[in-house]
């Protein structure tokens, strides 16, 4: 991370840097590291930037979720709702952290908020494939087989620049769409 270290240096009160070097942090594992960058920038950044805000109370709640603390996680997600309701990204966050709360009547409500707002954009954003398959987990575990079908299949009609998403498991007891982890890929 030698350039963004110089970066650093060069401006450390700079909101969109600490915010650049928070994201650095989480995609090399350091979430604590991350974390402290991310507030910076949460401090740095003048009230009126409101995007910036909101990306970074998401960027917070992520590696919030990342170190296991969902209530915080889900406070930084709403207050970046805040500065733009309009993020499906966030709703689709929310979707994920009350699934793994075992709400998943809540979650379903945030997930399907997410694939709405994410159907206004072309090429369509990622948390769009992954809210439907977050729907159709939902639906599934409580048993609602026919939406979890028709979440499936309207997966299977999204564009195939969102394939790499997912991956098919087609074992005969348990037919899931789950995430394709990338960074797995990536290693081997």
């Amino acid at each position: 991370m030698p350039i963004l270290d110089s970066l650093a240096d060069r401006f450390p009160e700079h909101p969109y840097i600490q915010n650049l070097l928070g994201v650095a942090f989480v995609q090399r594992d350091k979430n604590e590291a991350a974390l402290g960058r991310f507030e910076r920038a949460l401090e740095l950044s003048p009230p009126d930037c409101r995007a910036l805000r909101a990306d970074v109370l998401a960027n917070i709640g992520g590696t919030r979720v990342k170190l296991g603390q969902l209530e915080s996680a889900e406070r930084d997600y709403f207050r970046a709702l805040e500065y733009d309701s309009n993020s499906g990204g966030t709703f689709a966050n929310l979707g994920n952290i009350r699934l793994i709360q075992q709400r998943y009547h809540e979650a379903i409500e945030f997930f399907y908020t997410a694939f709405e707002l994410g159907l206004q954009y072309r090429p369509l954003p990622n948390y769009v494939t992954g809210s439907v398959l977050g729907m159709g987990r939902c639906f599934r575990i409580i048993g609602e087989e026919s939406a979890a079908s028709m979440m499936l299949e309207i997966v299977r009609k999204l564009p195939p620049e969102h394939m790499y998403l997912i991956q098919d498991t087609l074992d005969s007891d348990e037919r899931e769409v789950s995430f394709y982890n990338r960074d797995l890929e990536r290693r081997t």
